[in-house]
């Protein structure tokens, strides 16, 4: 894993400088998007040119643009552009934002990413390319260097733990205030999810809810479940290859998302809990309970806190019941 220090910017952002003399602000920028294209494609055997091109236009010109004036706008440009060749080398960076949808933002921050007609591939992406451009002006200047390593090493890391965090916290990315704050949000978005629960009674009463599986994928079909966090499922699709379903029972309703790989490995606790399956109910400790349609089910997953989930052979649904 590639860690970007506070050291390895400073060098790289005074190499720049002593290379280049100091010109016009126009000429600065394009020294420096040259310079970073000429070393991505002698780093990177599979360089995408044309998305870093698309960078330029976009994010890069935007970062430039907000940032002209200050008097360390060299050292700050050269080390963002450094982050967006790691990014687009190592294939954390796959998308960029057009010109026009920075306009667009600028003038409507509050706009969710589904209007704008991207999904985002990881949390450190949506950080470069959207989030960087556009607020780094807002940061103190004599700031800005530390905060780019560390929304950097934050971002990695991320992308190098488990798969539902990455997802999970990629889904709450638009309730992040501010970077300068990503340590806090992280913690905050993470804690409820890490949380162990108290321990179940497993009586009556029951309550009965479902979850659609068509909200996770439009042809999802509910196969194994297992425990990956006290609070996360996840839900392999039981004939699509490379489809699992990640439900987040941290809160009502319940967060749905889709991805393409398991979602980690199993943490189910042992919980001796007698369960007796009849025809569309389940008896709990010899409490029935009704599953309104189930039918036969298909498979089930007893969790630590006070839910069971069933899945039925010919559903998309998946019936949650959850303990007094």
């Amino acid at each position: 894993m590639l860690k970007i220090s506070k050291l390895f910017i400073k060098h790289k952002t005074s190499t720049m400088q002593k290379n280049t003399p100091q010109t016009s602000s126009d000429t600065v920028f394009e020294q420096e998007i040259n310079r970073v294209k000429e070393l991505g494609q002698k780093q990177y055997a599979h360089w995408d040119n044309e998305l870093f091109i698309d960078i330029c236009k976009g994010a890069a010109q935007l970062c430039w643009n907000s940032i002209r004036k200050q008097s360390n706008r060299d050292k700050v440009f050269a080390a963002y552009m450094e982050l967006i060749r790691e990014g687009i080398g190592c294939a954390y960076i796959t998308q960029s934002l057009s010109s026009g949808h920075y306009k667009y933002l600028i003038k409507n921050q509050k706009t969710l990413n589904k209007f704008l007609g991207i999904t985002w591939k990881s949390f450190l992406e949506y950080c470069l390319i959207k989030e960087m451009p556009l607020t780094i002006s807002q940061v103190p200047a004599q700031q800005q260097l530390d905060l780019m390593v560390k929304v950097w090493n934050l971002g990695e890391n991320i992308r190098q733990e488990t798969p539902w965090k990455g997802l999970y916290i990629l889904s709450r990315a638009e309730e992040l205030p501010t970077l300068t704050k990503i340590e806090k949000f992280l913690v905050d978005t993470m804690a409820p999810l890490l949380r162990p629960p108290a321990p179940a009674r497993w009586q009556p009463p029951f309550r009965v809810s479902i979850i659609d599986g068509s909200n996770i994928h439009d042809d999802f079909l509910p196969g194994d479940m297992h425990q990956v966090a006290p609070s996360v499922i996840c839900v392999h699709d039981r004939r699509l290859a490379g489809v699992y379903g990640g439900i987040f029972i941290n809160n009502e309703p319940n967060t749905l998302l889709l991805h393409n790989q398991c979602l980690g490995h199993s943490q189910n606790d042992d919980c001796n809990i007698a369960l007796e399956f009849e025809h569309s109910s389940v008896k709990i400790q010899s409490h029935r309970v009704d599953l309104t349609r189930l039918g036969e089910h298909h498979s089930h997953l007893l969790c630590s806190g006070g839910q069971l989930l069933v899945s039925a052979v010919d559903s998309q649904r998946i019936w949650q019941v959850v303990t007094g």
